[in-house]
């Protein structure tokens, strides 16, 4: 049997070993924390840097990293924070995690997130542009170009009704020197969007489309 090492007295960061606490899968140390709580580690653990402390050090960090956050961010409205906070984790999921599940309508199209929002300090860049390019409460971001990447010289904050009509979905119009899409032809002509949808499909001029009254039942 391989002879143990005798850890007691020595300090691995935080923690002073003590005794052994028992043999089972290795050799477990009675440990005392800095902050006064004793806990149990594995000696293994110990003598890699593995554990460093009873778990008050990342509790600690976790502390510091929300400080530091906070520091970074205190130039955002506080209303604002959360708002930006999802419009950055969601734009990045899309584009890079395929179990997303609009993956296949952004990454896994090609559309992808700029080195400056996605790099290092990307979150504080993509913020400080946010805050420039309007950003406010219930607004959503929106590429110009539906085919390009997320970036600030393709992208801008608008309403949800904005965003839809942005959308490779969409049929554009034009009619009399306008181009708008079906949705919008629809209320401007007071008709419902389905009715000037199966009209179109149905092949029939944007003449016709106007002039004949929608009917209560069926479409034309």
């Amino acid at each position: 049997m391989a002879q143990t090492l005798d850890l007691a007295g020595q300090r691995f960061g935080r923690l002073v070993a003590s005794s052994i606490a028992f043999r089972r899968n290795g050799v477990h140390w009675n440990c005392q924390c800095e902050c006064g709580s004793p806990t149990v580690v594995r000696a293994a653990l110990l003598r890699n840097g593995t554990v460093a402390s009873c778990g008050c050090g990342s509790r600690e960090q976790a502390r510091l990293n929300c400080q530091k956050w906070r520091m970074r961010n205190e130039h955002i409205p506080e209303q604002l924070r959360s708002g930006l906070k999802n419009c950055y984790n969601n734009m990045l999921r899309r584009c890079t995690d395929p179990t997303d599940k609009r993956w296949h309508c952004y990454g896994g199209r090609g559309i992808s997130v700029c080195n400056e929002w996605a790099g290092l300090n990307g979150r504080r860049h993509f913020y400080d542009w946010a805050l420039q390019a309007g950003y406010a409460k219930g607004l959503q971001i929106d590429r110009i170009n539906v085919e390009g990447d997320y970036c600030p010289e393709n992208c801008r904050f608008v309403d949800a009704v904005a965003q839809a009509n942005n959308t490779r979905r969409n049929r554009i119009i034009t009619w009399q020197g306008r181009s708008m899409t079906a949705a919008n032809w629809a209320r401007e002509l007071g008709l419902t969007y389905a009715s000037i949808q199966h009209r179109l499909d149905r092949g029939w001029p944007m003449e016709r489309i106007v002039s004949q009254p929608q009917r209560k039942r069926g479409d034309a």
